[in-house]
């Protein structure tokens, strides 16, 4: 490469803003665009006042105009008309122009003040300056971003009215007269169309003063040159600016604060040799680095990395001994990164997601599409749920039609997936695609599809739990005291009010999801999460905002869509056969109470505690059991087996205040068998 000092100034220039040079046209089109739309709807508006509020002039007027005409040597034929909508007279047209005069000067101007208009006006059409205006127009819209072009257009349109205002006075000789029109003009003076040409265009003021000869030129003149003076000034500094820019060497500080943070790639060049899938590469701010290498077997390789960049180019190296660096020629454009080696082009995109961000996505149903690598066998079809309080439960049969269940949690570390199963966490690298999710772990790689959008308790956690009024806004807010909102794990709601007058209500129901958004059944009120931790009801103009209740009340009432007996009805997995049949009771104190029937007819009893908080359910005695309630069923999964139960009766006997009524038991009672 050319050292940089010896490099021409005008080259270095020109490297500088060639990478810049994409967005410059993108902004002049996006400019042009916006100025061709403006002056086109100008267009519109100068047309559409040829047809609005006109009338015929008076015909001595007209007959005025011919005379005017004749001696300024127009030829071809003008109409005047008055209209009601102008402020000032101005022509418009200049194949059949057109003299559009207001109605109330006219009226409160004398004939020879009027004469003297309309000679103006004819003195624009002789001169062509309609159609000269429009090709200025055109001119502005193309060079819109040059500052010279607009002064210089600003003076052509003020010189163009003082052309005019000479044509006057030479045909009329009468300055004075003419001044006292444009005074009256100006009184009645209001924004005139730029594709129009008007007598009160340009500055009135100064075109008085000239017409009378009571300009100071001087002075002008003086304030013209400062101005181009200080234009040169700004000029000229920026272009040394520019050119030192380019002048001096890249800066790796620049270079590196563009690179640093996470990109997985999108398209890689052929490399049949290696068989990689993708590629997922960290650069930090301190010059090192940390990669994962998928390759197309299912296989993955951790990589750690040092970078600098030198001459424009980033060199990355791997961090063993004896290993030289590679040189990429990089770029950044709209927010993907592009190496460039003898090799081809690799491209990849920024990461920018969270790992909350992540795991929000990765929450729903998927479908088993496809499977390579070591234990690809294991798995024929199945289905991966991942609950958005963090457990996961994989159903699949194998080659042999076996099913096979697995439960456990999941969480996500510097975006990487982890899963925990009993004592073992492995680490797993998960890439979401769309509607496709690629899990690689244990030397196999899994193809999933999106099913569901969400489960159903990924978007009821969020809800539910106690809501207590803080603050409502609309019409129908005037009556209502206090408002208190429960939403159970079981898809029911209870509202309680209280009223202006002290009397309580009560109202329950069923709610669903849809849209993000959750409706009441055989209610119109939509209810939403704000991300203030807030949530909002809505009816057509009024909101009622709600805050969560403390932990300790959220749970309570959680709880109490458990409680009662469950019954078994079904039992797959590995220990399936161990099982007959068996039950569980949730009681209203947090304890359960679970008996079981084995092969052997054998009864088994466990109790345990049990804590239910936003949607999940916790026991004491096995942590690793993820437990779910939709409705009325509720599922187990533990030690690769599944268990569904349905609600056999519920706890009746519990008061409003959750306690236990034991009068019936009060008494001696003696066990028979």
């Amino acid at each position: 490469e050319v050292p940089v000092s010896a490099t021409p100034w005008y080259s270095r220039l020109s490297d500088t803003v060639k990478p810049w040079s994409g967005h410059v046209v993108l902004c002049w089109f996006v400019g042009v665009f916006a100025m061709s739309v403006w002056n086109l709807g100008g267009w519109i508006a100068v047309r559409r006042l040829r047809c609005i509020g006109i009338s015929a002039a008076p015909e001595r007027f007209v007959a005025m105009l011919g005379k005017l005409a004749g001696r300024l040597g127009v030829k071809h034929p003008v109409r005047l008309l008055q209209s009601a909508v102008v402020q000032s007279p101005m022509t418009i047209g200049w194949l059949k122009p057109v003299i559009l005069v207001p109605a109330s000067i006219l009226c409160e101007l004398s004939p020879e003040q009027i004469e003297l208009i309309i000679a103006h006006e004819l003195a624009h059409i002789r001169r062509f300056d309609y159609l000269v205006n429009l090709l200025q127009t055109v001119v502005e819209t193309l060079l819109f971003h040059h500052p010279a072009v607009w002064w210089i257009s600003h003076k052509i349109r003020s010189e163009r009215e003082c052309c005019c205002d000479d044509a006057v006075v030479k045909l009329t000789s009468d300055e004075l007269n003419y001044a006292k029109a444009l005074t009256a003009i100006a009184d009645l003076r209001r924004d005139v169309p730029q594709l129009a040409v008007a007598a009160a265009g340009g500055s009135l003021l100064s075109r008085i003063q000239r017409i009378l000869g009571l300009s100071n030129k001087k002075t002008l003149s003086g304030s013209t040159w400062l101005a181009s003076l200080l234009a040169l000034i700004i000029c000229i500094a920026a272009a040394v600016s520019i050119v030192n820019a380019a002048a001096a060497p890249p800066r790796d500080a620049a270079s590196q604060k563009l690179i640093i943070g996470t990109w997985k790639s999108t398209a890689l060049p052929d490399r049949t040799t290696e068989r990689v899938d993708s590629i997922r590469m960290t650069f930090e701010a301190d010059g090192s680095g940390s990669g994962t290498t998928v390759f197309q077997d299912g296989l993955t390789t951790p990589v750690k990395f040092s970078y600098r960049f030198e001459r424009r180019k980033l060199l990355i190296g791997v961090d063993e001994p004896g290993d030289e660096p590679e040189a990429y020629r990089w770029n950044i454009r709209k927010n993907k990164l592009r190496l460039r080696d003898d090799k081809g082009d690799m491209v990849f995109v920024r990461v920018e997601k969270t790992d909350e961000t992540v795991q929000s996505q990765i929450v729903g149903t998927w479908e088993h599409v496809n499977s390579v690598g070591d234990n690809a066998d294991q798995i024929k079809e199945g289905v991966w749920t991942f609950n958005s309080d963090g457990t996961f439960i994989i159903e699949g049969k194998d080659e042999d039609d076996k099913q096979h269940v697995s439960a456990g949690k999941y969480h996500f570390e510097e975006e990487r997936l982890y899963f925990t199963a009993g004592d073992e966490k492995s680490q797993t690298v998960a890439m979401l695609d769309g509607e496709n999710l690629t899990i690689v772990f244990g030397g196999t790689k899994f193809t999933l599809r999106k099913k569901t959008a969400t489960v159903d308790s990924a978007e009821r956690s969020a809800f539910l739990g106690t809501w207590d009024m803080i603050e409502g806004t609309g019409p129908e807010t005037g009556d209502i005291k206090s408002i208190t909102v429960i939403f159970s794990a079981d898809r029911a709601w209870a509202v309680e009010s209280v009223d202006s007058k002290g009397q309580s209500h009560t109202e329950r129901g069923k709610y669903t999801f849809k849209d993000g958004q959750g409706h009441f059944d055989d209610h119109s009120e939509v209810f939403i999460l704000l991300d203030t931790g807030r949530m909002t009801i809505s009816e057509n103009d009024t909101t009622f905002t709600f805050k969560r209740r403390d932990d300790a009340e959220t749970v309570s009432d959680d709880a109490r869509s458990l409680d009662g007996t469950w019954e078994m009805i079904e039992v797959t997995g590995e220990h399936a056969g161990d099982t007959v049949k068996g039950t569980v009771t949730f009681n209203p104190d947090g304890t359960l109470v679970v008996e079981s029937t084995d092969a052997q007819g054998k009864t088994h009893i466990q109790t345990s505690a049990y804590t239910f908080k936003n949607g999940r359910i916790s026991i004491a005695a096995d942590e690793n059991t993820v437990i779910t309630i939709a409705g009325d069923l509720l599922t187990a999964i533990g030690a690769n087996t599944k268990a569904v139960f349905r609600k056999k009766t519920p706890i009746t006997e519990a008061s409003s205040s959750g306690k236990v009524d034991i009068t019936p038991y009060v008494g001696l009672w003696r066990a028979e068998e």
